[in-house]
């Protein structure tokens, strides 16, 4: 009797931790991830930002951004910025700080990148990065999710 005892408590004990392992999977936790290409000419020259098409924000995770490649110049820098919005539609505001502030980070090359937000925070449904050139001009290209399951280089 004690052993079946004991093979039952066994046995419950690796159910649960079973149910706990599933419900905790990436995918499960994981929001708008998928990735979506951006591109656009920058120029250290040229202040006009220019803005990622705008994707749902489902959590409070950091933005993905990836710059994988820079062609017809010199690119060898960039400033993005987190903006949050209601809508698709409708204009962007501000998400750079808890206060709603406007915040540039310098991405200084290619990779990967987690970029520190409160588009959630702030109430808003849908992100989006603003960029402009740092250093250099040319074409920058890449990938981004509004929401990440991972951290990369973070940009604070």
């Amino acid at each position: 009797m004690k052993k079946l005892r004991s093979r039952l408590v066994m046995m419950t004990m690796v159910a649960m931790l079973a149910i706990i392992g599933f419900s905790n999977s990436g995918d499960t936790l994981a929001g708008n991830t998928a990735d979506a290409t951006w591109s656009f000419s920058l120029s250290v020259s040229n202040s006009n930002i220019q803005k990622i098409t705008k994707r749902e924000k489902t959590d409070t995770t950091k933005i993905y951004l990836q710059w994988s490649s820079t062609y017809g110049g010199n690119l060898s820098a960039i400033y993005v910025s987190p903006y949050g919005a209601n809508s698709l539609s409708g204009g962007s505001s501000p998400a750079g700080t808890s206060g709603g502030g406007e915040v540039f980070y310098r991405v200084p090359s290619t990779g990967q990148y987690s970029l520190t937000n409160y588009v959630k925070e702030l109430g808003y449904g849908y992100a989006t990065v603003g960029m402009k050139g740092a250093a250099g001009s040319g074409t920058a290209k890449g990938n981004w999710s509004p929401d990440s399951r991972y951290n990369y280089t973070i940009l604070y």
